[in-house]
């Protein structure tokens, strides 16, 4: 009977081992479990669901740019949004949603990207406060440099090739004469003899232009003149080199000339009716525009220099176009006769 027994309360215990093992490792009371996500404590309820109990980010509407909104544009209505903007980044000076109204018609004082914050200091009720910011020429000149108009034309500037933002070279061509360096003036000068007279005074013979070289026929040199003037030698260098073309053509007066149009509004019933009563009558032929003369280069204080020296003197200047990721600055050899002479026979 002992054995029964024994095996019995060996049974028994081990249920009661069971039973405590089961009770340790299941959740008690639904789901007491937490786990961490994000940085924020997530609790498991008794569906085994979870609930996240981040706090939710606080949204404060403010007035921004749907498209890009030029220096010196009146803005319009559709050219404006309300946005959500998270509270804690809200520029100090953003206009609220509420005062969406306020800033239909005012002027901006700054170029206003799209999705950009509108805030106070960009906007001004009356244009002629915007004088102070400016000229949009000056915007674009890189800190160093300063700007040039240089003038063009079909074969100088490229076949009116040329755009804003474009990056060229300067070929320069000048005629070169021999001068005298006290005269100034061009070579040969003009030989004069001398004598003495019998009465002792210095007698002048009249002067020939030329110049002394020996004789292997007599002791005394002869005078050597030429048959015609000097020609002047022609010589052809690259001169400035990656310059920026900041605008080609003339600027607007009003000093601004970085702009997009404005969004369009809507036909209105009456436009419409008028639009489609005139789609058989004849095109109106659109002017030609006219073809720049001029071309504005920012270029080193420097290179200005030698630029107005070369406009001063009437000397032509050639425009050379660089690729667009090419800034490097190369040494060229002048071109002379003597130089096709030699290197294409």
């Amino acid at each position: 009977m002992r054995r029964p027994v024994l095996i019995l309360l060996v049974v028994v215990l081990l249920l009661v081992l069971a039973g405590v093992v089961v009770f340790v490792l299941l959740p008690s009371g639904g789901g007491g479990a937490t786990t961490t996500t994000n940085g924020t404590t997530v609790a498991n309820t008794t569906g085994g669901q979870t609930v996240d109990t981040a706090t939710p980010t606080i949204v404060q509407p403010i007035v921004v740019a749907v498209q890009l909104l030029s220096r010196g544009i009146k803005i319009p209505e559709s050219g404006i949004d309300v946005r959500n903007w998270p509270k804690t980044s809200v520029p100090t000076q953003a206009i609220g949603g509420d005062q969406k109204s306020l800033v239909i018609g005012q002027y901006a004082k700054t170029d206003i990207y799209p999705e950009e914050p509108i805030l106070n200091n960009m906007i001004v009720d009356d244009i002629t406060k915007i004088a102070a910011s400016g000229s949009d020429a000056a915007l674009q000149i890189p800190p160093g440099l300063i700007a040039v108009a240089v003038p063009i034309s079909r074969n100088t500037g490229i076949a009116y090739g040329l755009r804003d933002g474009d990056r060229v070279d300067i070929i320069t061509s000048m005629l070169l004469t021999d001068v005298d360096q006290a005269f100034q003036s061009r070579t040969p000068n003009q030989i004069s003899f001398t004598f003495v007279k019998q009465d002792g005074t210095i007698g002048l013979v009249a002067g020939s232009p030329g110049r002394l070289e020996p004789s292997s026929f007599s002791q005394f040199p002869v005078l050597l003149s030429p048959l015609e003037n000097q020609r002047p030698r022609l010589v052809t260098q690259r001169t400035v080199q990656n310059a920026l073309i900041i605008h080609v053509g003339n600027f607007p007066t009003t000093g601004g000339f970085i702009s997009t149009p404005t969004a369009l509004a809507a036909p209105t019933a009456v436009e419409a009716s008028a639009s489609s009563s005139n789609n058989n009558a004849s095109p109106v032929p659109t002017a030609t525009p006219a073809l720049p003369d001029v071309v504005t280069l920012a270029v080193s204080p420097q290179d200005a220099v030698a630029l107005i020296f070369f406009i001063e003197q009437h000397v032509p200047l050639t425009l050379a176009l660089r690729n667009a990721q090419d800034k490097q600055k190369t040494t060229t050899v002048a071109v002379t006769l003597n130089f096709i002479i030699s290197n294409y026979q």
